[in-house]
Protein backbone atom coordinates (compact mmCIF):
# COMPACT_ATOMS: atom_id res chain seq x y z
CA UNK A 1 0.00 0.00 0.00
CA UNK A 2 1.14 3.09 -0.91
CA UNK A 3 0.61 6.78 0.00
CA UNK A 4 -2.04 8.47 -2.67
CA UNK A 5 -1.92 12.29 -1.99
CA UNK A 6 -3.50 12.62 -5.16
CA UNK A 7 -6.60 10.51 -4.49
CA UNK A 8 -8.33 13.46 -1.97
CA UNK A 9 -12.04 12.38 -2.05
CA UNK A 10 -14.45 14.29 0.03
CA UNK A 11 -15.50 13.75 3.36
CA UNK A 12 -18.63 11.05 3.53
CA UNK A 13 -17.06 9.43 0.48
CA UNK A 14 -17.53 5.29 0.52
CA UNK A 15 -13.88 5.29 1.79
CA UNK A 16 -13.90 7.64 4.50
CA UNK A 17 -11.64 10.22 3.16
CA UNK A 18 -11.88 13.87 4.39
CA UNK A 19 -12.27 17.06 2.86
CA UNK A 20 -8.91 17.86 1.10
CA UNK A 21 -8.33 21.38 1.97
CA UNK A 22 -9.20 21.00 5.77
CA UNK A 23 -6.68 18.23 5.72
CA UNK A 24 -4.06 19.68 3.59
CA UNK A 25 -4.30 23.16 5.94
CA UNK A 26 -3.95 21.04 8.92
CA UNK A 27 -1.09 18.63 7.34
CA UNK A 28 1.46 21.38 7.20
CA UNK A 29 1.51 22.12 11.01
CA UNK A 30 1.04 18.85 12.19
CA UNK A 31 3.99 17.76 9.64
CA UNK A 32 6.22 20.38 11.29
CA UNK A 33 5.39 19.37 14.68
CA UNK A 34 6.45 15.82 13.56
CA UNK A 35 9.53 16.89 11.93
CA UNK A 36 11.55 19.43 15.18
CA UNK A 37 9.68 17.58 18.39
CA UNK A 38 8.99 14.03 17.08
CA UNK A 39 5.74 13.26 17.47
CA UNK A 40 2.12 15.08 16.86
CA UNK A 41 -1.66 13.78 17.35
CA UNK A 42 -4.89 14.20 15.41
CA UNK A 43 -8.05 12.74 15.02
CA UNK A 44 -8.82 10.04 12.21
CA UNK A 45 -10.97 12.10 9.49
CA UNK A 46 -13.52 9.02 9.26
CA UNK A 47 -14.72 7.71 12.44
CA UNK A 48 -16.48 5.01 10.99
CA UNK A 49 -13.48 3.35 10.13
CA UNK A 50 -12.81 2.29 13.87
CA UNK A 51 -15.72 0.04 14.27
CA UNK A 52 -14.94 -2.74 11.75
CA UNK A 53 -11.28 -2.31 13.00
CA UNK A 54 -11.84 -2.89 16.60
CA UNK A 55 -14.34 -5.75 16.28
CA UNK A 56 -11.41 -7.93 13.89
CA UNK A 57 -8.60 -6.16 16.24
CA UNK A 58 -10.51 -7.92 19.48
CA UNK A 59 -11.20 -11.22 17.68
CA UNK A 60 -7.74 -11.40 16.55
CA UNK A 61 -6.46 -10.66 20.09
CA UNK A 62 -9.03 -13.08 21.72
CA UNK A 63 -7.33 -16.04 19.28
CA UNK A 64 -3.89 -14.77 19.67
CA UNK A 65 -4.36 -15.18 23.91
CA UNK A 66 -5.75 -18.65 23.30
CA UNK A 67 -2.92 -19.65 20.87
CA UNK A 68 -0.29 -18.37 23.07
CA UNK A 69 -1.31 -18.85 26.91
CA UNK A 70 -3.52 -21.71 26.54
CA UNK A 71 -2.57 -23.96 24.00
CA UNK A 72 1.79 -23.65 24.13
CA UNK A 73 1.35 -22.48 27.58
CA UNK A 74 3.68 -19.92 27.17
CA UNK A 75 4.26 -17.52 30.20
CA UNK A 76 2.47 -14.15 29.40
CA UNK A 77 5.62 -12.78 31.47
CA UNK A 78 8.09 -14.53 29.13
CA UNK A 79 10.10 -13.03 25.31
CA UNK A 80 8.97 -14.56 22.85
CA UNK A 81 8.83 -14.11 18.66
CA UNK A 82 7.28 -15.58 16.07
CA UNK A 83 6.55 -13.91 12.45
CA UNK A 84 2.88 -13.18 13.71
CA UNK A 85 3.67 -11.82 17.29
CA UNK A 86 6.00 -11.30 19.58
CA UNK A 87 6.51 -10.53 23.38
CA UNK A 88 7.50 -6.65 24.01
CA UNK A 89 7.96 -7.20 27.70
CA UNK A 90 5.78 -8.38 30.34
CA UNK A 91 2.50 -9.02 30.14
CA UNK A 92 2.85 -7.41 26.86
CA UNK A 93 2.79 -8.44 23.12
CA UNK A 94 2.18 -7.67 19.75
CA UNK A 95 0.23 -9.17 16.77
CA UNK A 96 0.64 -8.41 13.19
CA UNK A 97 -2.70 -7.75 11.36
CA UNK A 98 -3.55 -7.74 7.89
CA UNK A 99 -7.32 -7.58 7.77
CA UNK A 100 -8.79 -5.29 4.72
CA UNK A 101 -11.01 -3.19 7.37
CA UNK A 102 -7.21 -2.74 9.08
CA UNK A 103 -5.79 -1.28 5.64
CA UNK A 104 -9.24 0.80 5.47
CA UNK A 105 -8.08 2.45 7.94
CA UNK A 106 -4.33 2.89 6.98
CA UNK A 107 -5.86 4.92 4.21
CA UNK A 108 -8.09 7.35 6.47
CA UNK A 109 -7.23 10.20 4.45
CA UNK A 110 -5.78 12.36 7.94
CA UNK A 111 -3.35 9.90 8.27
CA UNK A 112 -2.63 9.39 4.45
CA UNK A 113 -1.95 13.56 4.60
CA UNK A 114 0.48 13.46 7.19
CA UNK A 115 2.32 10.00 6.34
CA UNK A 116 2.96 11.69 2.65
CA UNK A 117 4.05 14.93 3.86
CA UNK A 118 6.02 13.71 6.37
CA UNK A 119 8.01 10.94 4.22
CA UNK A 120 6.79 11.71 0.38
CA UNK A 121 4.11 10.42 -1.94
CA UNK A 122 5.91 7.23 -2.50
CA UNK A 123 5.56 6.29 1.21
CA UNK A 124 4.49 2.52 1.69
CA UNK A 125 2.44 0.94 4.67
CA UNK A 126 5.34 -1.85 6.12
CA UNK A 127 3.15 -3.24 8.52
CA UNK A 128 0.39 -2.98 10.50
CA UNK A 129 -0.19 -4.53 14.03
CA UNK A 130 -2.14 -4.26 17.60
CA UNK A 131 0.35 -3.81 21.06
CA UNK A 132 -1.62 -5.72 23.86
CA UNK A 133 -0.72 -5.00 27.32
CA UNK A 134 -2.44 -7.22 29.78
CA UNK A 135 -3.46 -6.09 33.05
CA UNK A 136 -0.59 -6.52 35.45
CA UNK A 137 1.94 -5.24 32.46
CA UNK A 138 4.61 -3.54 33.94
CA UNK A 139 6.39 0.14 32.65
CA UNK A 140 8.38 -0.81 28.89
CA UNK A 141 12.13 -0.06 28.95
CA UNK A 142 12.79 3.28 27.16
CA UNK A 143 13.21 2.52 23.78
CA UNK A 144 13.17 3.20 19.91
CA UNK A 145 10.90 1.20 17.25
CA UNK A 146 13.72 1.83 14.85
CA UNK A 147 17.64 2.94 14.61
CA UNK A 148 19.36 6.14 13.15
CA UNK A 149 20.67 5.39 9.52
CA UNK A 150 24.41 5.91 9.67
CA UNK A 151 24.95 7.02 13.03
CA UNK A 152 28.77 7.04 12.82
CA UNK A 153 28.45 10.19 10.21
CA UNK A 154 26.60 12.22 13.10
CA UNK A 155 24.33 13.74 10.72
CA UNK A 156 20.53 13.88 11.76
CA UNK A 157 19.01 12.64 8.36
CA UNK A 158 14.84 12.99 7.25
CA UNK A 159 12.65 10.60 8.66
CA UNK A 160 12.59 7.71 7.19
CA UNK A 161 9.99 5.54 8.85
CA UNK A 162 7.08 6.48 11.25
CA UNK A 163 4.66 4.67 13.83
CA UNK A 164 1.31 5.36 13.77
CA UNK A 165 -0.93 4.46 16.61
CA UNK A 166 -4.96 4.66 16.62
CA UNK A 167 -6.92 4.21 19.76
CA UNK A 168 -9.67 2.63 18.52
CA UNK A 169 -11.73 2.90 21.92
CA UNK A 170 -11.04 4.92 25.09
CA UNK A 171 -7.66 4.58 26.61
CA UNK A 172 -6.96 5.79 29.80
CA UNK A 173 -4.26 5.93 32.54
CA UNK A 174 -4.65 2.77 34.05
CA UNK A 175 -4.68 1.11 30.85
CA UNK A 176 -1.45 2.20 30.34
CA UNK A 177 -0.51 5.07 27.10
CA UNK A 178 2.64 5.77 25.72
CA UNK A 179 5.14 7.97 26.85
CA UNK A 180 7.47 10.17 24.80
CA UNK A 181 10.69 11.99 25.15
CA UNK A 182 10.46 14.97 22.83
CA UNK A 183 13.46 16.28 20.48
CA UNK A 184 14.68 12.37 21.37
CA UNK A 185 14.65 11.31 17.48
CA UNK A 186 17.91 14.11 17.24
CA UNK A 187 20.59 12.63 17.24
CA UNK A 188 22.76 15.11 19.31
CA UNK A 189 19.93 14.46 21.50
CA UNK A 190 19.95 10.91 21.88
CA UNK A 191 23.56 11.04 22.71
CA UNK A 192 22.71 13.42 25.63
CA UNK A 193 20.03 10.83 26.75
CA UNK A 194 22.90 7.86 26.66
CA UNK A 195 25.04 10.13 29.05
CA UNK A 196 22.58 10.18 31.82
CA UNK A 197 20.84 13.96 31.14
CA UNK A 198 17.53 14.54 32.40
CA UNK A 199 14.34 14.24 29.77
CA UNK A 200 11.31 16.13 29.84
CA UNK A 201 7.82 13.63 29.14
CA UNK A 202 5.23 13.83 27.37
CA UNK A 203 2.12 11.62 28.28
CA UNK A 204 -2.00 11.91 27.76
CA UNK A 205 -5.00 9.95 27.77
CA UNK A 206 -6.16 9.09 24.07
CA UNK A 207 -9.86 9.26 23.01
CA UNK A 208 -10.97 7.18 20.38
CA UNK A 209 -10.22 7.97 16.97
CA UNK A 210 -6.89 10.07 18.39
CA UNK A 211 -3.59 9.15 16.22
CA UNK A 212 -0.48 9.48 17.61
CA UNK A 213 2.46 9.49 14.95
CA UNK A 214 5.98 9.32 15.74
CA UNK A 215 9.54 9.44 14.23
CA UNK A 216 10.54 5.78 14.75
CA UNK A 217 14.02 7.02 16.23
CA UNK A 218 11.87 8.70 19.37
CA UNK A 219 12.80 6.94 22.64
CA UNK A 220 9.32 6.20 24.03
CA UNK A 221 7.84 3.43 25.95
CA UNK A 222 3.93 1.84 27.23
CA UNK A 223 3.29 2.77 30.85
CA UNK A 224 2.09 0.02 33.00
CA UNK A 225 -1.61 -1.56 33.01
CA UNK A 226 -3.02 -1.26 36.32
CA UNK A 227 -6.50 -1.87 35.48
CA UNK A 228 -8.47 -5.31 35.10
CA UNK A 229 -9.22 -4.96 31.60
CA UNK A 230 -6.84 -5.66 28.30
CA UNK A 231 -5.55 -2.87 26.70
CA UNK A 232 -5.02 -2.87 23.07
CA UNK A 233 -3.21 -0.54 20.48
CA UNK A 234 -3.67 -0.62 16.83
CA UNK A 235 -0.74 0.73 15.16
CA UNK A 236 1.12 1.18 11.56
CA UNK A 237 4.18 1.73 10.38
CA UNK A 238 4.84 3.30 7.36
CA UNK A 239 8.43 3.52 5.85
CA UNK A 240 10.17 5.27 2.54
CA UNK A 241 10.13 2.24 -0.46
CA UNK A 242 13.65 1.38 0.27
CA UNK A 243 13.40 0.78 3.96
CA UNK A 244 12.70 -2.64 5.56
CA UNK A 245 12.06 -3.22 9.51
CA UNK A 246 15.04 -5.84 10.10
CA UNK A 247 14.43 -5.30 13.89
CA UNK A 248 10.59 -6.45 15.08
CA UNK A 249 9.24 -9.57 14.35
CA UNK A 250 12.74 -11.15 13.15
CA UNK A 251 11.57 -14.89 13.87
CA UNK A 252 10.65 -17.36 10.56
CA UNK A 253 8.72 -19.64 12.86
CA UNK A 254 4.97 -19.48 12.62
CA UNK A 255 3.25 -19.84 16.24
CA UNK A 256 0.70 -22.38 14.56
CA UNK A 257 3.38 -24.62 13.32
CA UNK A 258 3.60 -26.77 15.71
CA UNK A 259 7.19 -28.05 14.97
CA UNK A 260 8.43 -24.28 15.56
CA UNK A 261 10.31 -23.32 19.04
CA UNK A 262 8.11 -22.27 21.91
CA UNK A 263 10.53 -19.64 23.39
CA UNK A 264 11.90 -18.04 20.25
CA UNK A 265 14.68 -15.36 20.94
CA UNK A 266 12.93 -11.87 22.18
CA UNK A 267 12.67 -9.39 19.96
CA UNK A 268 11.84 -6.10 18.75
CA UNK A 269 10.81 -2.59 20.04
CA UNK A 270 7.28 -1.47 18.85
CA UNK A 271 5.67 0.66 21.18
Amino acid sequence: MSCNPAKRERKGDADGAADADGCEAVEEGLAESLLAVGFCAFQVANPSLLVPAAKHCQKAVQQMKAELFERRKIDPESDFVFKECAGRGKRRFDIQLEAACIHDLARDAAVQHLVCAVLGADAELKYSGCVVSLPGAADQNWHQDGDHLFPETELQLPPHALTVFVALEDVHAAQGLPQLIPHSHQLENLSSLQSGAQASLVQSELSQGAVLAFDTRLVHRGTANTSSTDRALLYFVFGRPWFKDSVNFRSAASVHDEGSEDRPEAGGNVE
